[in-house]
């Protein structure tokens, strides 16, 4: 007990020395620069090209998506509506498939991928985002393969994002030359002050170069404030049409950083 006691007290005093070290750092160095341009080891060449890449991507019209189309009914009548569409997928281990469906249980109702795909009228009409709920390491290249065998056949070249949060899964994502989506944790749930969470999210932008950075609309003042040299994805979602609502659905689009906002409105709206 007292040895467990021991090791619980350290890690906890650890942790705390960490962060406030951290802080102090954080602190003194935007006195000088921005908090965004916390002192990294990235060339800033490199980032700079990255940066011209991002201007290069095409989005469609409206930057209003619609959010979770996994069944082939909600895609067929949003894909007429709505110009960008997202989808959940889940990987099978056991038939080493991709499924849509939110979550994994679900793979049993069968509607592959390539199934979903097939059913859309036009698919080159779209643009998708694909939130992937359990890429992994060790089938990362097999799911990768599925997608872009997708992206050939209907040709929608830089027309797919996948969103997921871990970086070597989305670095293997970007070699097959897919869009990736960083999932960005909520700065709210996290036990370190917003000054860490900034520090710690550049880095891992910095070594991933995602497409996009995507989290829920609670973050659109964190992410456009001080991330607004990137592509911002959010997700208004969940929530039914209201004229309250929606009127901060406008007042995100109207951002230039952000790019895509998912919502569950039966249609676009305009902003």
């Amino acid at each position: 007990g007292s040895a467990l006691s021991f090791n619980s007290y350290f890690i906890f005093w650890s942790t705390i020395s960490l962060e406030f070290a951290l802080t102090c750092i954080l602190k003194y160095s935007v006195c000088v620069l921005p908090v965004k341009f916390a002192p990294t080891t990235i060339d800033t060449t490199i980032i700079q090209d990255w940066t011209l890449q991002l201007n290069a991507i095409e989005y469609p019209n409206s930057k209003i998506w619609y959010h979770g189309a996994n069944t082939i009914e909600k895609a067929v009548e949003k894909s007429k509506k709505f110009e960008g569409i997202e989808l959940d997928v889940n990987f099978d281990r056991n038939s080493n498939n991709l499924y849509v469906c939110h979550n994994i249980e679900d793979t049993i109702i069968g509607l592959t991928l390539e199934e979903w795909f097939d059913a859309l009228p036009e698919p080159s009409s779209n643009y998708f985002w694909i939130d992937f709920k359990n890429l992994h390491i060790d089938y990362v290249h097999i799911a990768c393969e599925k997608i872009l065998s997708i992206i050939n056949k209907y040709n929608l070249k830089n027309r797919i994002w996948v969103e997921y949060y871990n970086i070597p899964e989305l670095e293997i994502v970007k070699q097959y030359g897919i869009y990736t989506i960083l999932t960005v944790e909520n700065s709210e749930y996290q036990p370190y002050n917003l000054f860490i969470w900034q520090y710690f999210l550049l880095g891992k932008i910095s070594q991933l170069k995602p497409e996009a950075i995507g989290c829920d609309h609670t973050m659109f003042n964190n992410l456009t404030n001080f991330f607004s040299d990137y592509h911002i994805f959010l997700w208004h979602s969940t929530v039914i049409y209201t004229d309250e609502y929606a009127s901060e659905t406008r007042k995100m689009c109207q951002h230039p950083a952000v790019k895509v906002v998912l919502v569950d409105y039966e249609e676009p709206i305009s902003y």
